[in-house]
């Protein structure tokens, strides 16, 4: 059966950890289809098998590229076994796992005529729980646009722009907001659309650019202390001016800042955990563990800008130590930083203040700007620093 293991099927369906309705039922619909081929029950198999390839047809955004495949090779072997006519949905199925998943949003958007007619898809730029993010191209004027596309049922929530009465999705409504008008250091919201099943998103795509993650990886994961001042003063910029247009952006971390290599320009892309921001205590929290506060750990509950400012410390402490402060829980809570040798006290110092325990006592933005860090006046502070 093409080298189909049990085991190795098993594994993978438990490993599953997104798929249609609830988290890994349609792994375990194609396992089960699996185990009824092993037992000779190769008809009712393959009814599984349509069933979710019926699935998949219908909601393309929520189908794990990987499950595609396993299902594709259990179908050829089922197909192979029992005396069907000729059938159709195995031939689409086929189509759209050798285009590795591709198809999956092409088949699906080239039924949306409005989005069809403006612009063309092409490669996959990544992928997450919640979406995709493909190339493209704007037809009018061939501009070079990322188009990133969200699935409805789990973008549920729908918001009301602050002295606005139009209701839209919360990415968009937030994107709309750092938009309208012109940011020069977050990633601008072009157009967007509603089909069925899906919110797509058109976005600027810069070029060059590269995400700041994958940036950093080309210097061993550290860089610069210059090069990192002129990064983190871009991106404190920008999560500054997205507190004064009432938006949280709630992931600030390497893989959500695009940069120019050549100019070394910044964009804050990514607002797929944001909210409104206000002055009320957050309750549920939304982004990455490693960037979370202290007291998010504690108390389950945080306060949006000093939050932020410490997920700007962590920020700060990867892109010049290479690596992360904290990798646990009971880490963020202790608080406890360690640095090398190299850097400079007043890196050391401004790291400290944004990852001070108590959210009070850490800076404002404009603290941070004003730090003399990013005013370049070094000076001899060993005592304030734990070295490795």
């Amino acid at each position: 059966m093409e080298a189909l293991e049990r085991t190795e099927v098993y594994e993978y369906m438990l490993s599953l950890t997104s798929g249609f309705g609830q988290p890994s039922f349609q792994g375990f619909k194609v396992l089960y289809a699996f185990e009824q081929h092993e037992l000779g029950h190769s008809a009712q198999s393959l009814q599984y098998c349509e069933t979710i390839a019926a699935e998949v047809f219908r909601c393309p955004l929520r189908a794990n590229s990987d499950l595609i495949s396993t299902l594709r090779t259990l179908t050829n072997a089922l197909l192979v076994e029992t005396t069907q006519d000729e059938l159709e949905w195995p031939k689409k199925l086929q189509l759209l796992d050798e285009s590795q998943g591709f198809a999956l949003l092409q088949f699906h958007l080239s039924q949306y005529s409005e989005f069809d007619s403006c612009y063309t898809m092409k490669e996959l730029l990544g992928e997450g729980g919640y979406g995709a993010v493909y190339a493209g191209v704007r037809k009018e004027d061939g501009r070079q646009v990322a188009v990133k596309c969200l699935d409805k049922d789990v973008c549920k929530k729908i918001i009301t722009i602050p002295g606005e009465t139009r209701s839209l999705p919360l990415e968009v409504a937030l994107m709309e907001m750092m938009s309208k008008p012109y940011c020069e250091k977050v990633v601008e919201l072009l157009d967007w659309f509603e089909t069925s099943e899906i919110f797509v998103l058109v976005m600027e795509r810069p070029d060059p650019c590269m995400d700041l993650y994958k940036f950093s990886k080309q210097s061993d994961g550290q860089l610069s202390e210059d090069v990192s001042q002129t990064i983190m003063k871009q991106v404190v910029q920008a999560v500054c001016l997205c507190c004064d247009r009432g938006v949280l952006h709630r992931d600030i971390k390497p893989e959500n800042v695009l940069i120019n290599q050549q100019t070394l320009e910044v964009k804050l892309i990514d607002f797929g955990c944001g909210d409104l921001l206000t002055d009320e205590v957050y309750t549920e929290f939304r982004g990455t563990i490693y960037y979370c506060p202290p007291e998010w750990i504690l108390y389950k509950k945080y306060l949006g800008v000093s939050a932020t400012v410490w997920s700007l410390g962590v920020l700060l402490y990867e892109l010049v130590c290479g690596r992360l402060p904290f990798n646990t829980g009971e880490k963020i809570a202790e608080g406890k930083l360690k640095f090398p040798r190299r850097l400079s006290d007043e890196c050391c110092m401004l790291i400290r203040w944004c990852l001070e325990h108590h959210p009070e006592n850490r800076p404002t933005f404009q603290e941070i700007l004003n730090h003399r860090w990013f005013m370049g006046e070094l000076q001899d502070m060993d005592h304030v620093r734990q070295v490795e």
